[in-house]
């Protein structure tokens, strides 16, 4: 009886570690009542697949296809970019007392696109990297465009000062976090990885219909378990510091 308990308790930790993982690394913030989560990309217009493996290193990548010449041999380049710096930095495998570990370093490219007009584009990229350790580390990158001129669209475009965006949704996205991230919620961790004077906390950001969706990285506003965490920012509450050419914009796309 004693050891038909014990395979049971087994089998539900083991069924918690492998949700909790899965969600981890798909950068979903993790729920302590919840024990398992959708974990499925997207599907998005592709330029093409990248798949290349050896006896060092597997990666696997996804170039996305957002219908400008310029823009998509961009996004192409970024990619094979991310791929040759992976390959440079990791060129082979440790030795571990004295033997090659079992497992390789991989490189993972998950690319989404965000749709604010058909002229107004964003592109955020997950890139998962493992190269030892007890667990890989995923990064996540953005950029916006504007189909129309094949140029990339910066915080300076959007906003007629950088630091009064900061001192608007600073507020806003802290009170969100320590909704969200709730029993994990540590006011000191979120203040920091917050603050309105450092604007590399507010760098991964995409524009949609519904607002500014602010992304934060691992570790950055919680522990690994809260994932990367994410925070839309309606736009109503940014439209008064909004550049009049954008506002204008704005106003014909809704």
């Amino acid at each position: 009886m004693k050891t038909k308990k014990l395979t049971i308790i087994i089998l539900i930790f083991g069924f918690f570690m492998v949700s909790f993982f899965e969600c981890s690394d798909a950068g979903i913030a993790w729920d302590y009542k919840i024990v398992n989560c959708e974990c499925e990309e997207d599907e998005i217009p592709l330029q093409g697949e990248i798949s290349e493996e050896t006896e060092i290193f597997k990666i696997e990548a996804k170039i996305p296809e957002i219908g400008n010449e310029k823009i998509d041999r961009e996004l192409s380049d970024f990619v094979t970019k991310i791929i040759s710096d992976f390959k440079q930095e990791n060129p082979e495998l440790p030795v571990i007392n004295g033997q090659k570990p079992s497992w390789k370093n991989e490189l993972w490219i998950s690319p989404k696109i965000y749709e604010y007009s058909e002229d107004i584009k964003s592109v955020r990229f997950d890139v998962y990297q493992f190269t030892g350790g007890a667990h890989g580390m995923t990064s996540v990158f953005t950029k916006t465009y504007n189909l129309k001129t094949g140029e990339e669209i910066t915080l300076d475009d959007l906003f007629q000062n950088k630091q009064n965006l900061l001192l608007t949704i600073g507020p806003i996205v802290r009170h969100n976090l320590k909704v969200k991230l709730g029993k994990m919620a540590d006011d000191k961790w979120i203040n920091k990885g917050t603050s309105e004077t450092n604007l590399e906390n507010y760098k991964n950001w995409v524009l949609e219909k519904g607002g500014l969706r602010i992304i934060f990285s691992y570790y950055q506003v919680g522990p690994r378990p809260a994932g990367m965490p994410e925070v839309l920012v309606p736009w109503e509450k940014i439209n008064s510091i909004l550049k009049p050419s954008f506002l204008i914009l704005k106003q014909k796309n809704t």
